[in-house]
């Protein structure tokens, strides 16, 4: 027989060859008679050379080609294929008849059993004895092996992807390219089936500030495969809606943040949101930031040097006692407030290793620490319980690499240095190298001496590490349901690096994991005797109002540029860092916005039982309760500001002061459409006892006061008192003014917000509250007035004031000092008495408000009454009985009519649950429980009922 080159088919020829082939490849055909005692043979040129046998139907008919009697092909390469034609030819020419099978190197395809009757391919699945075949017929179109597990996928009625099957041939993983000509058997041989048990990996996902852990979530590949994962997930499917995206967009999931996660053994953090939520961090654009992040460092208040202080008294304290504390603390507080610029400014005294684990795709500043930030979160995730001093390897590598570039560096150029992405790429990169070893060292590998950082006895820190956007290392969780700050902080444990100190940053969102209560420390149960200590957080950044000096001249033709001076430092230096840019204004309050929300773009698609908390809080001022589980959110992420922390951490004292320009973005959601909704909210949280009780009188008047100030706003900036009170009052409730000074009818109001005072104020402070469009709050129980309202009046730099005083008694009777309550005592010689504004000479506006009074009443003193008798005055004195005096929405209204009767009751709606599991609220139970205080509730039903038969 010839052995010329063999025949390269054509494509679409026998089972889609062409898909296999490469240029050089040349095929070998070999076939046989479908009798079963015929022989092979090999085809080549000389028998295609005639017309007649170059029809591959003429090749199928002469030879019977059927599954069970294929064509043999072979690959090779061009240049060896005379030589193994010859091979071939030798092998079949010894072949008994009966065997019929040929393999050679290469081969696709494989003859099966030559005898008579048609064979089948026979399987079971492992551990079975039942085994179960396919005849030729019912694989028709059948040729590969994927495509044989789709059929037996559906024989077995196997409710599993296609990829988890694995069909075995003896101990041999059949590829899913293979055909499946080969694997025509007996049963004595039959093919094995094994469910490939699935692939996990960990899993959180993070919606509406909830976290779901997934421990045994399928391994996928791409940001597709677990969209489908999350959608089959019933406790997810309530979060999911049409526009809910992965991440701040759908792109920023991507194959890579998968594969780092597979790699690592790390947990995949998946985060469900709306289109245009940003990160909660305060991010805007990078180059702003940076800018702003670089403005000049003030710090009239010293602290600076109290942080030092309290960094080596905290480094002392461990030293003293090494075995019942941990060389670290915290640094939170709310957004703004310079926590990274105090690290930068103190890294120019003591040199500091600093590392962001901020999420890669922010723009925020400072940026995540290249390398560095997935070296720490990759060890940090394979560590095992018991062995988390291997980290201190990783640890100790760093600071030697650090150590030397301070022999060339200061301070200050090393923080510096850390600024730019090329050189911590570089540091980080060699300090990974050197850590490669970390799983296999023993404890011996770490220095154990106290002098790896300083040679001499000191009680300073000498070397800080710093680990900012700190909260990465609580939501991520490891195979022991255990975060990778607790095992970092484990970690610490173990040194004894005398001059080494650690300091987390973040917001206060979990503070209690930074630095848990002492009721719920995990770390207390230790190995020592002695339970662990842990040191009380630095939050008191001094930072607040330190760029209204007079070297920032007043602005007059940017009313913004001039409030951004007051309130945390942010905002004025991130207006200052982009002054050129006619849009900069709009971007801040775009960003102060979204802030309020806690990263929503809207108050729809906030969280809005703690965003309407935020917002009525940042204009109104409400006093939350140190208990409530709201506080530490509020700070955490929506602009609140944390002014005391229990010693124990378990309770927060927080506020807004005042912030001109954050209470002016909250009170643009008081809009007819928002408005309604925000006190819902507000007032069901009021019933659940989230709130102070207080005055609610006093927090319903700050409300109606709000919406005219929104009102205002809308006009302008500043509007007359005639314009004020015209927008307060229906025009039948409106106060006479034909008689009243024109210079303060004409004068100006600015309000935008309230803020309770401590003291009594003096005449500056008129001026002081009018400049930052603030209005003040009296403190509480303080006799005469309860809020008072700047007002600049016409001509002159002068300021006078409206005195307001709040009753809420739910009677058609006044207070018992009435009228002297709506005279005398409504005066500035009253209210202020004991500062210069007690001789007040301008007039004042003063007016008594009874919210509780069920009708509508009003008259007006034009003297205020004495022991003496009646004086005349230059104020004017206005009475209102009702909520019917004033222009709100009857909506509004009603919400605020049941706001000033509200308190903590178990009979309303935000305490009743009714279910479908059986829970149903019945009101006799909760009488029976406490008759003396609800059986009233008895008598009216039992009246009632009595009446209705009657």
């Amino acid at each position: 027989m010839s052995t010329k080159s063999p025949i390269i088919l054509k494509k679409h020829t026998i089972c889609k060859i062409q898909d296999f082939l490469n240029p050089a490849d040349s095929l070998i055909l070999r076939v046989k008679q479908a009798e079963p005692d015929s022989a092979f043979i090999t085809l080549n040129d000389d028998y295609f050379r005639n017309q007649l046998n170059s029809s591959f139907k003429h090749l199928v008919e002469k030879f019977g080609i059927k599954t069970y009697n294929p064509i043999i092909v072979t690959l090779l390469d061009s240049k060896a294929a005379d030589e193994k034609i010859r091979e071939l030819e030798e092998q079949i020419a010894n072949l008994q008849m009966a065997q019929g099978t040929i393999r050679s190197p290469g081969s696709w395809s494989v003859s099966s059993s030559t005898e008579s009757a048609p064979p089948r391919i026979w399987f079971r699945m492992r551990g079975e004895d039942q085994a179960i075949s396919f005849s030729p017929t019912h694989l028709n179109d059948i040729y590969i092996v994927d495509d044989l597990k789709e059929v037996i996928k559906d024989k077995l009625e196997l409710d599993v992807p296609k990829n988890r099957i694995i069909i075995y041939k003896g101990e041999t993983n059949l590829k899913g390219d293979i055909f499946i000509t080969g694997l025509y058997n007996q049963i004595d041989e039959a093919l094995e089936i094994v469910i490939k048990e699935v692939e996990t990996m960990k899993m959180v996902v993070t919606a509406d500030n909830k976290e779901f852990y997934f421990e045994n979530a399928p391994r996928t590949g791409s940001p597709e495969e677990i969209i489908k994962f999350i959608n089959s997930i019933p406790s997810l499917k309530p979060l999911i809606v049409d526009c809910t995206v992965l991440g701040d967009d759908y792109y920023q999931l991507s194959e890579q943040h998968i594969k780092f996660a597979q790699k690592s053994g790390g947990c995949l953090k998946i985060i469900l949101s709306k289109p245009g939520v940003i990160d909660t961090g305060f991010e805007t654009h990078r180059i702003t930031l940076e800018e702003a992040f670089s403005y000049q460092f003030k710090d009239p208040h010293g602290m600076k040097k109290n942080f030092m202080n309290y960094l080596n008294e905290k480094h002392k304290a461990w030293k003293r006692n090494i075995n019942n504390y941990v060389p670290y603390s915290t640094i939170f507080q709310s957004s703004g407030y310079g926590k990274s610029r105090l690290i930068k400014e103190t890294a120019k005294t003591i040199p500091t290793i600093y590392i962001c684990l901020r999420d890669p795709r922010s723009t925020g500043y400072p940026p995540r620490t290249s390398v560095g930030a997935d070296l720490f979160e990759r060890v940090l995730g394979d560590l095992k319980e018991e062995e988390e001093w291997k980290f201190l390897y990783v640890l100790q590598n760093a600071i030697l690499c650090f150590k030397e570039e301070l022999k060339n560096s200061t301070s200050e150029e090393l923080w510096n240095n850390q600024m730019d992405a090329s050189f911590c790429e570089r540091i980080w990169t060699d300090i990974q190298k050197k850590s490669e070893t970390w799983r296999n060292i023993s404890f011996d590998a770490i220095n154990s001496s106290n002098n790896l950082i300083s040679d001499d006895n000191t009680d300073d820190v000498h070397l800080l590490f710093c680990i900012d956007e700190a909260r990465t290392l609580l939501s991520q969780d490891n195979y022991k349901k255990i975060s990778l700050f607790r095992f970092f902080r484990r970690a610490l444990r173990h040194i004894t690096w005398n001059g080494f100190f650690v300091m987390f940053l973040d917001t206060l969102s979990r503070i209690s994991n930074f630095a848990p209560p002492k009721s719920a420390d995990p770390s207390g149960r230790d190995d020592s005797n002695l339970p662990l200590k842990l040191f009380y957080p630095y939050f008191r950044l001094t930072t607040m109002d330190i760029l209204k000096s007079d070297d920032n001249e007043y602005n007059e033709h940017n009313e913004y540029f001039n409030l951004a001076k007051f309130g945390r430092p942010l905002y004025f230096s991130y207006l200052q860092s982009c002054k050129d840019n006619t849009q900069a204004i709009g971007k801040l309050k775009n960003l102060l916005s979204r802030k309020l929300l806690g990263g929503a773009n809207s108050f729809k698609e906030s969280q809005q039982e703690i965003s309407s908390l935020a917002i009525l809080s940042s204009v109104i001022g409400i006093d939350m309760s140190p208990q409530s589980r709201l506080t530490s959110e509020l700070v955490a992420s929506h602009m609140t500001t944390c002014l005391a922390l229990s010693e124990d951490r378990e309770r927060l004292i927080i506020a807004y002061p005042s912030e001109p320009l954050l209470s002016e973005v909250a009170l643009e959601f008081m809009s007819d459409s928002t408005l309604p909704e925000i006190l819902k909210q507000f007032n069901s949280s009021l019933k659940k006892g989230l709130v102070e009780p207080g005055p609610r009188g006093e927090i319903v008047s700050r409300i109606i006061l709000a919406v005219v100030a929104h009102n205002l706003k809308k006009k302008g900036s500043v509007n007359s008192v005639k314009d004020f009170l015209t927008e307060l009052y229906h025009e039948d409730s409106t106060p006479d003014l034909t008689n009243f000074s024109d210079d303060f009818i004409d004068g100006s109001v600015a309000f935008t917000h309230f803020n309770a005072v401590s003291y009594v104020p003096e005449r500056k402070d008129l001026e002081n509250f009018y400049k930052r469009r603030c209005a003040f709050i009296m403190k509480r129980n303080h006799p005469g007035a309860d809020i008072c309202i700047p007002v600049r009046m016409k001509t002159g730099e002068k300021y006078s004031v409206i005195i307001i005083q709040i009753k809420n008694i739910s009677t058609s009777k006044t207070d018992q000092k009435y009228p002297a309550s709506a005279q005398s005592m409504l005066n500035c010689d009253y209210v202020f008495e004991g500062t210069d504004l007690k001789n007040h000479t301008e007039p004042c506006l003063c007016l008594y408000w009874q919210l509780g009074y069920k009708q509508h009443y009003q008259e007006s003193h034009s003297s205020r009454s004495t022991r003496s008798g009646n004086l005349e005055t230059k104020n004017l004195y206005w009475v209102t009985f009702g909520l019917t005096h004033y222009k709100i929405e009857d909506n509004i209204a009603d919400i605020l009519r049941d706001m000033l009767t509200s308190y903590v009751s178990p009979f309303d709606s935000e305490w009743i649950v009714n279910n479908e599991e059986g829970d149903n609220w019945d009101d006799n139970e909760l009488k029976i429980m406490h008759p003396l205080r609800y059986e009233k509730y008895k008598e009216e039903e039992e009246n009632q009922e009595k009446e209705e038969i009657e």
